[in-house]
């Protein structure tokens, strides 16, 4: 019953004795072996706990690096596909989503998409006469444009200087059309951006 305080008494040296003796010898084994055993499991599972704790350490610490590894995976890839003046995709990401896209349409995965090209008339002669400063706000002022009159699945792009693309998917004549002409519409409402450059240059 698991008790093994319990020894035999020994009240005679024959068979019986010998017995006796035998039991207790055996029972005091147990006991120590008993003993022995609680304080290797004690061990063992403190070396176990510490392990635990070394790797939820290490689980933590590897999580912290994924999470900023990430960060600047999404940095790096923003830096690659990004026109850091304008905040607008660059040319060589949209060559490339256009290229995909061009593939999609003639493999038949895709629909129909439209390509915008667009140019700012006499921007040469605000760099020339205003600085290039002036310049850069322009552009800014009209990636906003860009921004709030396309969709949200369009992909608007500075192709260089002041030429840009916007590729609309899907992105039929009637939609197209639409959109530039209301991009057209909000760059004549700024009149030539002059109230603005005229804060800009007092």
């Amino acid at each position: 019953k698991g008790n093994h305080k319990i020894r035999a008494k020994k009240e005679t040296a024959d068979e019986i004795g010998v017995l006796s003796e035998a039991f207790n010898s055996m029972a005091a084994t147990i006991v120590l072996h008993t003993e022995n055993l609680d304080e290797l499991v004690q061990d063992r599972t403190q070396v176990l706990t510490d392990l635990n704790y070394q790797i939820l350490s290490k689980n933590r610490e590897l999580g912290s690096m994924n999470e900023q590894l990430e960060e600047t995976n999404v940095k790096l890839h923003r830096l690659a596909t990004t026109d850091m003046l304008t905040g607008l995709y660059n040319r060589a990401e949209f060559v490339r989503v256009l290229e995909a896209s061009m593939n999609a349409v003639r493999l038949g995965d895709d629909q129909n998409f439209s390509l915008l090209f667009i140019d700012l008339d006499n921007f040469k002669y605000i760099n020339d006469n205003f600085s290039h400063e002036i310049g850069d706000f322009i552009l800014q002022e009209v990636a906003t444009i860009f921004r709030a009159s396309t969709r949200d699945g369009d992909m608007v792009a500075r192709y260089g200087g002041d030429e840009f693309v916007v590729l609309l998917k899907p992105g039929f004549y009637d939609l197209a059309k639409k959109i530039a002409e209301r991009i057209h519409t909000k760059i004549l409402e700024k009149d030539g951006y002059c109230k603005e450059i005229s804060k800009k240059l007092a």
